[in-house]
Formats: C-alpha cells, structure tokens, sequence
C-alpha cells in the first residue's frame, strides 16, 4: 500500500488481478458443493474423447468463451452437457 501511495502500482495491480481472477472459481466451487443434481466436469482432454472435437479446439472454444468452462489452476474444465449446448445453438451448422 504504502507502494502504491508513492506511485509504484504494479505490486496492488498484480495482488487485484490476482484476487479477481480468482473470485468467480471460489462461487462456481460453492455452487456446485450446494448443487446435489450437478453434472460432473471434466476436462478437456476427457471431454474430446466423448466427440467428435479436439482438445486444442474445446480449448480454443473455451478461451472465445463459446463453450461453458471454467478454469481450475491450469486446466479448463467443461461438462458434456455444456458441449451438447454448444453444439445446439452454434451459427455453423453441419
């Protein structure tokens, strides 16, 4: 703080970066604790092998943020519920 007081902002910057990345993974983990009927996730490695998609593209889906995922750590993580929604309201249709 006292840093941040004389100007030199890059150590507060990091630290709220820090907290706001990590704020939506702490109420998505609360949810799915209260959430008795929740589908299991899984990560993208694992979920490519239920379709027809690469692990590199649910990734590059998931960055664009048109698959549901979230990240835990490094991994993102996505259920096949969340693919089937993907596939359902996607513009390119096969």
């Amino acid at each position: 703080m006292e840093k941040a007081d004389k100007g030199q902002t890059d150590d507060i910057e990091k630290l709220i970066a820090q907290a706001v990345e990590r704020s939506p993974n702490i109420y998505i983990q609360a949810i799915q604790s209260t959430n008795d009927s929740k589908e299991s996730l899984i990560t993208l490695s694992e979920l490519s092998k239920h379709s027809n998609f690469s692990e590199k593209y649910l990734n590059l889906l998931a960055r664009s943020g048109k698959l549901d995922t979230h990240k835990e750590n490094r991994n993102w993580l996505s259920s096949r519920k969340a693919l089937e929604e993907y596939l359902k309201h996607r513009e390119r249709k096969r």
